[in-house]
């Protein structure tokens, strides 16, 4: 058995892109081939139509002119070309009659589209004012009742506390006659003033010191005109010794 050329790297390079080159030109050569054949087939069916019409477009004459005839049996000629021209007058306005109808269908349709958008893009505007009215009234309505709660909570707390301290202008606006005078140096008694005497003991006297304070003074009567009368007590001297 004969051994194999060995072949380099290069040689084998260029056999693929040969390879590779031929595929190429062959697919392309086949979708020419296709589009051409294609192109032949659809050029074959225009054709095709194209001589049916014409056919048909020639058949209606021959329609018409045979119907003439036929009328021509039973009226004049010029009678019976003038019902066969009637008649083509009539289908061109039936045909043209649903023509519109159909035009004005399409139209209403889109119509019928564009106000359907137009409702939409309302009612979305709509929603999203709503919503916006309505997180705006939530934000309000919780905006208030914080300082509501605020509000309540400060008079709570102010509340809570003791009376205030009364000042010096208060006390004298609040105390009564009857307490200033109960407590005013004028109506203290002279026998808590008095101070003790040391021969009291030696004469055997009692102690001045020790004698009880004379009860307060009560407030007399007011006069007529609200003036208060004099008042008028027998002070005892308390060391002078009991009167034989």
């Amino acid at each position: 058995m004969g051994r194999r050329p060995n072949r380099g790297a290069t040689d084998a390079a260029k056999v693929v892109v040969t390879d590779l080159q031929q595929l190429l030109r062959a697919e392309i050569d086949l979708a020419k081939a296709e589009i051409a054949e294609g192109v032949k087939s659809k050029a074959m069916g225009a054709g095709f139509f194209i001589g049916a019409a014409i056919i048909g477009w020639l058949a209606i004459q021959a329609f018409l002119v045979w119907l003439g005839f036929v009328f021509a049996t039973f009226m004049p000629a010029w009678a019976a070309s003038g019902l066969v021209l009637l008649l083509l007058i009539i289908a061109i306005a039936l045909l043209g009659y649903f023509g519109m109808q159909k035009m004005k269908a399409e139209l209403s349709l889109k119509q019928s589209s564009a106000s359907r958008e137009e409702s939409k893009q309302a009612a979305t505007a709509a929603v999203d004012q709503a919503k916006v009215s309505a997180k705006q009234g939530v934000d309000d309505a919780k905006t208030t009742l914080a300082e509501t709660f605020a509000d309540v909570k400060q008079r709570l707390t102010g509340g809570s506390k003791g009376p205030e301290p009364i000042g010096p202008g208060d006390a004298a606006r609040t105390s009564s006659p009857a307490v200033e005078a109960t407590t005013s140096p004028a109506h203290t008694s002279p026998a808590a003033t008095i101070p003790a005497d040391p021969r009291s003991a030696a004469l055997g006297r009692p102690d001045a010191s020790a004698v009880p304070p004379a009860p307060p003074a009560k407030k007399p009567p007011a006069g007529p005109q609200g003036a208060t009368q004099p008042i008028t007590t027998s002070e005892t001297d308390p060391t002078e010794g009991p009167s034989s």
